[in-house]
């Protein structure tokens, strides 16, 4: 959204990096003029149209497959979800290999069991649309808008 409403602030460098962690520096001009442009439009009500016509575009978005299962429901490594005898099948124990149950190669029984074969879309082969991951409201974009005002300038890393 910052971008949208800062096509004359932000060149087209500082858009692409915003989205990485990459160490890009916008300077204490660019980030003092996006959060006076970010204050203006909470004050005149703009940002409430952008963020419902965001809901309402994401909303349309249809689930994805899920990149850890790749839409089979059960991640490699997981096989025999369903019961333990299913498992034993597939593995020589119950328990995870590295004990802490935190690798997903190394996952035992319970976990999958839990996560129906798949910790990211618990068996179901597909995920919420990735842009589901970023949430926006009027508070986020109050809290950014401070941010760049009393920044002097930022650094996204």
């Amino acid at each position: 959204m910052v971008c949208s409403v800062s096509t004359d602030i932000l060149d087209e460098k500082d858009m692409l990096a915003g989205g990485f962690n990459d160490s890009h520096c916008i300077t204490s001009d660019k980030a003092t003029r996006v959060g006076n442009r970010l204050w203006t439009l909470l004050d005149n009500g703009s940002i409430d149209k952008l963020i419902d016509a965001r809901k309402k575009f994401v909303a349309t978005l249809e689930d994805e497959e899920c990149h850890c299962c790749e839409g089979t429901g059960t991640r490699e490594g997981w096989e025999g979800w369903k019961s333990e005898k299913e498992w034993l099948k597939h593995h020589d124990s119950l328990k995870p290999k590295d004990r802490t149950g935190n690798s997903p190669l190394d996952v035992g029984y319970e976990w999958a069991h839990k996560c129906k074969g798949c910790n990211a879309c618990n068996g179901k082969g597909k995920t919420p649309h990735f842009e589901n991951s970023y949430q926006i409201d009027k508070e986020n974009v109050r809290n950014f808008a401070t941010f760049c005002l009393k920044s002097g300038g930022f650094v996204i890393s």
